[in-house]
């Protein structure tokens, strides 16, 4: 992996003990660029376009969320590293992929840059399947796929993947022949993954497989039972598009 990062801190010593970190226990992503502010870090980040930035959250001018703020869109991955607690809960919501204490535990740094570097083949692999759409068949989709929980990673059947449920920034998977799982991605970010994959987004919340719908409840958007036997409504704003994917007309 080539993913390459930059790191936001007001204080020297702070940039210089991560940047070592990094280099001795993160060979996989490499240095960009440093920066003490958040309007040097815009001006920085606008110009090197990095795959993973490290942000403090407390700095003299502005803090950390304030540099997100002036993004349109987020491209990048973000790994706040801080010595306040208090501002963990909202890091979550901002999609982060993790929220790390200084002083900086090791293997607490690996595991975060391991999710990063997932998050960032995973978003290489949709755009050039996307890239590919117009210019003949899409390559092969995996049958497995790797995912991001606190503690690590695990692999998956996609094949196997009843829904997918939305709860803050995280995503709850359902399985056929498992436990669920807490995976530590957006359920919009499934969205995108399963963007050739038999699922559809039915709700704010949920994304389902259709090899898995057992029954569907006419209503104002309506509502699907699952095999599982569980139910899940259809937005209204969704019911058109879905009713089209299962192959019923309104």
């Amino acid at each position: 992996m080539n993913a390459r990062y930059v790191v936001i801190d007001d204080e020297k010593g702070s940039r210089d003990v991560l940047t070592g970190f990094l280099n001795k226990y993160c060979p996989e992503i490499r240095p960009a660029g440093e920066a003490e502010t958040v309007d040097s870090a815009y001006k920085l980040i606008t110009s090197l376009n990095p795959d993973l930035i490290f942000l403090d959250i407390s700095m003299p001018d502005y803090d950390g969320f304030a540099l997100l703020e002036k993004f349109g869109k987020v491209d990048f991955e973000v790994i706040f590293v801080t010595a306040y607690e208090e501002h963990a809960r909202r890091a979550i919501k901002s999609n982060a992929v993790d929220y790390l204490l200084k002083p900086i535990g090791i293997v607490e740094l690996k595991d975060a840059v391991g999710r990063a570097i997932q998050r960032i083949r995973d978003k290489k692999m949709l755009a050039d399947s996307r890239e590919l759409i117009g210019k003949g068949p899409l390559p092969a989709k995996p049958e497995k796929i790797t995912v991001p929980v606190k503690d690590g990673f695990i692999y998956v059947n996609i094949a196997d993947i009843i829904r997918c449920e939305a709860d803050g920034g995280y995503t709850w998977l359902h399985f056929e022949n498992r436990e669920k799982v807490l995976v530590t991605k957006t359920l919009k970010e499934f969205e995108d993954l399963f963007l050739h994959d038999q699922f559809a987004r039915v709700h704010h919340r949920h994304l389902i497989s259709l090899k898995f719908v057992a029954k569907y409840n006419h209503g104002r958007g309506g509502q699907v039972i699952m095999t599982d036997g569980v139910a899940i409504e259809v937005s209204q704003r969704k019911r058109s598009e879905f009713l089209q994917r299962i192959g019923i007309k309104e």
